[in-house]
């Protein structure tokens, strides 16, 4: 009985967590169709997968994943790598802003319904104040009207003026470029923002 019941409950939470990496592949695919417009949603769910492998194996929270990701969808779809991360990125943040209102909403329930020690409230509430902070910060800036040159910014650092005599200048101002341009059209599309933040609710429902 007790063996049966194991093993029923690994199966739902296989089930369960095979059918969130579905969701984000198919989140990853909206996230990019302004980018990538033939879409293939098995080859998104490959590099979906091999994007969650290397963020477990490497040695911080989800680092490195999504360069990976871009990596390969660049090179399938024939399109520039930077211009891809950039809306991969998007996709993430969108994932992190879900994860930060599940974090707030636990900080205020916390407060509200749990009988903590002083110190501690103290703690939760200087937290909470920090993060609500940056919430109306990222609403406050805005990206559309952002001009900003990397190129340009790294060729006026005094320290770094040899870099004005080197060729490949040119292709990190190109490379920056499609990386803002795809990120502003990206974090600007409604219906990437609606269905981003519904499926990255779905996923941390089904986790």
């Amino acid at each position: 009985m007790f063996l049966t019941l194991v093993a029923t409950l690994l199966c739902f939470a296989f089930a369960s967590y095979s059918l969130g990496m579905l969701i984000f592949g198919l989140r990853s695919m909206i996230s990019l169709r302004e980018i990538i417009k033939k879409h293939d949603f098995w080859f998104f769910l490959k590099t979906t997968l091999a994007g969650s492998f290397v963020n477990v194996i490497t040695p911080g929270a989800n680092v490195g994943g999504e360069p990976v990701k871009a990596y390969f969808l660049g090179k399938r779809y024939n399109r520039p790598k930077t211009k891809v991360f950039g809306a991969i990125l998007v996709d993430r943040i969108l994932h992190g802003a879900v994860s930060l209102f599940f974090i707030i909403a636990s900080l205020l329930f916390i407060l509200t319904y749990i009988p903590v020690s002083h110190e501690l409230k103290i703690i939760f509430q200087t937290v909470l104040f920090f993060l609500l902070a940056f919430l109306i910060l990222i609403l406050l800036l805005n990206i559309e009207k952002t001009n900003f040159n990397l190129g340009k910014f790294i060729e006026k650092i005094g320290v770094l003026r040899y870099i004005r005599r080197n060729r490949k200048i040119k292709h990190v101002n190109q490379s920056f470029g499609n990386f803002t341009s795809s990120f502003k059209k990206t974090i600007f599309n409604k219906k990437t923002l609606f269905f981003g933040i519904l499926f990255s609710l779905a996923f941390w429902f089904l986790n």
